[in-house]
């Protein structure tokens, strides 16, 4: 079975750190720029949280924080353990 933390490594190189691009319809929430961090976007930073991030809170979310959401938010919805084959899983 595939392994989070393997695939989650490709993920969290290729994400990288904050970013506020205005071309990614993805830093975006309800037309304000928040900017992503880590590959989180502040949709799910709010379905996580529980509320919209400010610019100051998306910068400032650490990169284990991010990863606990990758997991729970990303892996486990598509039931990333159940994969059977790693390179499926780390694309």
């Amino acid at each position: 079975m595939a392994n989070f933390y393997t695939a989650d490594k490709i993920t969290a190189k290729a994400e990288g750190g904050y970013q506020a691009n205005t071309k990614d319809k993805g830093n975006f929430y309800n037309g304000v720029l928040i900017g992503t961090n880590h590959g989180i976007t502040p949709a799910v930073y709010k379905e996580y949280y529980g509320k919209v991030p400010t610019v100051a809170e998306m910068k400032a979310l650490p990169a284990t924080e991010a990863q606990k959401i990758r997991k729970k938010l990303y892996w486990h919805k598509i039931k990333g353990d159940l994969v059977s084959n790693q390179s499926i899983a780390n694309i």
